[in-house]
This record gives C-alpha cells, sequence and structure tokens, in this order.
C-alpha cells in the first residue's frame, strides 16, 4: 500500500502549459534528487534537461569522467538566470564588483574560474 501512495504521489503533479495539462514527475519541483543516467547522455546533456551545469554534477558527485548508463547521479538544481560566459566575464563583474556577491556566485556554480561559452547561473 506504502507503494501505491508513493507511485500516486510521484506522479500526482499536474503541470498546465498552453491550456493543456499533463502528468509530470515530482523531480520537476525538487532541487537535490536521485537521477538514473540514461542511454546516450552526457553531463552537458543532463544538465540543460535539468537547469544546472556540467560543473555542478562533478563537484556534487565527485565525477572525474561521464557517468555511464544506469548509474545514479545526484542532480542539484541550480537557481538563478542561466548566462553563457563571454570572453573576459568575471566573477567580481558579473555580480557588480561586489566581492561577497562574487563569492555566492562561485559557490552557487561550484567552480571558481570562467571561459568563453560555459554556462553558469547568475
Amino acid at each position: 500500500a506504502f507503494q501505491s501512495i508513493l507511485f500516486y504521489f510521484y506522479y500526482a503533479y499536474i503541470e498546465t502549459m498552453n491550456d493543456e495539462m499533463k502528468l509530470c514527475g515530482i523531480d520537476r519541483f525538487l532541487k537535490v534528487f536521485v537521477y538514473r543516467v540514461e542511454e546516450g547522455e552526457n553531463l552537458y546533456r543532463i544538465a540543460e534537461k535539468f537547469h544546472t551545469t556540467r560543473q555542478i554534477l562533478i563537484s556534487v558527485n565527485g565525477l572525474t569522467e561521464e557517468p555511464e548508463k544506469g548509474r545514479l547521479i545526484i542532480v542539484e538544481r541550480a537557481e538563478g538566470e542561466r548566462y553563457v560566459v563571454k570572453p573576459g566575464d568575471t566573477f567580481f563583474e558579473l555580480a557588480g564588483r561586489d566581492g561577497e556577491k562574487a563569492f555566492a556566485l562561485m559557490n552557487k556554480n561550484k567552480t571558481d574560474e570562467l571561459y568563453a561559452g560555459q554556462t553558469i547561473y547568475i
């Protein structure tokens, strides 16, 4: 009975888009959850799928290589707006020259390095 309740709870969330209703999993609403890697997926695809970054996935899971199909990984969603780093960007500049905010951005994105083309959340 408990499993039935969990199954119902997991799929009971309904998302409304353009006057269409569809069922969606609870993982859509959680900040941190466990995800099983599917065939053909890599960290970039998983990051895009779940509003996070490759670096956050690497950091949270202690990864040194791409995870194989079937591996369980922790996904931590990033809060904020997605931003693609431009040449010359620094955390200090992106944080409005505020050192405390720059440190918070580094912490949020689990990196202290930026490179052009990298995706971060601000």
